[in-house]
């Protein structure tokens, strides 16, 4: 299995990306247009966001990498965490 990792900025990006346009866009459309821009398979944004919601609620998949707990801290930093409890 091959493992797809993801910088710090890219996982910012995805963050940036929901929280400008989660409520108003259909969610797998939303993360295929991730997937696309950051040129990842669609089933890996899915994954990197159970890692997000690993790291905000203790809920999805515990493999995250230091470089999603990192934006996510500088995110919730910027922005609050209210966009974990939509996700």
């Amino acid at each position: 299995m091959i493992k797809t990792k993801f910088t710090q900025s890219e996982v910012w990006y995805l963050l940036e990306v929901l929280q400008e346009k989660i409520k108003w866009v259909d969610y797998n459309t939303l993360l295929n247009e991730i997937a696309i821009d950051l040129n990842k398979k669609f089933s890996t944004i899915k994954m990197t966001i159970e890692n997000i919601k690993y790291i905000t609620t203790n809920r999805g998949l515990e493999h995250y990498s230091i470089a999603q707990k990192n934006a996510i801290a500088e995110h919730i930093e910027n922005y609050g965490p209210k966009l974990f409890t939509i996700l």
